[in-house]
C-alpha cells in the first residue's frame, strides 16, 4: 500500500500538465476539483488520526495536486 500511496496521486499528473504546460482548462470542472480537494483533506485527516501512513500520504499528495489544478483553473 505504500507504493500505491505514491503512485495513485501520479495519475493526476496528466491533468496538472494539461493545465500548466498547455494552459488547457477546457472540460475541467472547478466545482469537481474543489470537492475532490475537500474529500482528500478529510481522508488525510482521517489517516492522520488513525495513524494510517498510506492513507495520509496518498491524500496529502492528492490534495496538493488537486489544489494545483484548482489554482491553475482560477489562474488560466
Amino acid at each position: 500500500m505504500y507504493g500505491v500511496s505514491i503512485v495513485q496521486p501520479a495519475a493526476l499528473l496528466p491533468q496538472v500538465l494539461a493545465v500548466y504546460v498547455r494552459h488547457d482548462i477546457a472540460g475541467v470542472s472547478l466545482a469537481t476539483w474543489l470537492l475532490l480537494t475537500f474529500f482528500n483533506v478529510m481522508w488525510a485527516i482521517y489517516g492522520t488520526l488513525h495513524r494510517d501512513v498510506p492513507i495520509t500520504v496518498a491524500n496529502v499528495l492528492l490534495t496538493i495536486f488537486d489544489l494545483a489544478i484548482v489554482f491553475g483553473v482560477l489562474f488560466y
